[in-house]
């Protein structure tokens, strides 16, 4: 009897190791835009080619930037050494001046960060892209696939048209995967609960038995 009730109550230990990881957030790891501006003048500063651009950004003024609530926020995934990457983290950082108060730019890496990648496969697929590579560039419901001088406009557009919708109307698609998360979150703590409730239930029922 002794044994059964130390293999029943083994189970429920290792069910619930096995499924509390299931609750833990992926190691996705986003930077604001002066990291991203940082990491773009380290690696393109030690390059031939971008000495203009890498000035300009080591002359960009965020003392007025600051990411907020309230603003629409861009993601921009990105390669640490890729060179149309490196263009639109220029573009973003020259906007700065005159859309401070209007977006935040959010980077996530994806080169050297397998867990970034798989956001960005999981984005795109939630918006109906084919990602071919990065940079990859989010803002509401549009996005953009690599980058060229003429998205600028388009960007700036719909980043004033998302402005102009309240906060808490506003499509973003990094919210879609919190609930998401959460949801499941939830899900399993339910599981695990009704486990060990379950087993110490059993355990008591067969205690009882053996003590009458």
């Amino acid at each position: 009897m002794k044994n059964r009730l130390m293999y029943l109550m083994s189970l429920v230990l290792v069910f619930s190791i096995i499924l509390i990881p299931v609750t833990a957030k992926a190691e996705v790891e986003a930077t604001g835009l002066k990291d991203i501006i940082d990491d773009e003048v380290k690696v393109f500063g030690e390059a031939g080619g971008y000495e203009d651009q890498v000035e300009d950004l080591k002359n960009v003024d965020l003392g007025d930037y600051t990411e907020k609530k309230g603003k629409v926020n861009v993601y921009l995934f990105r390669g640490s050494s890729c060179g149309h990457c490196f263009d639109a983290v220029v573009f973003f950082a020259g906007m700065t001046k005159e859309y401070q108060d209007k977006f935040n730019l959010i980077g996530y890496e994806v080169w050297g960060n397998k867990d970034n990648n798989k956001l960005m496969e999981e984005v795109a697929d939630k918006l109906g892209d084919d990602v071919g590579g990065v940079p990859y560039i989010v803002v509401g419901k549009k996005s953009w696939n690599g980058y060229t001088d003429s998205y600028g406009d388009e960007i700036k557009a719909e980043i004033n048209k998302q402005y102009k919708i309240k906060s808490s109307k506003r499509y973003d698609v990094m919210k879609t995967f919190d609930e998401k998360d959460k949801s499941s979150s939830n899900d399993v703590i339910s599981l695990i609960i009704i486990l060990l409730v379950t087993g110490g239930i059993v355990a008591g029922v067969i205690l009882t038995r053996k003590n009458a």
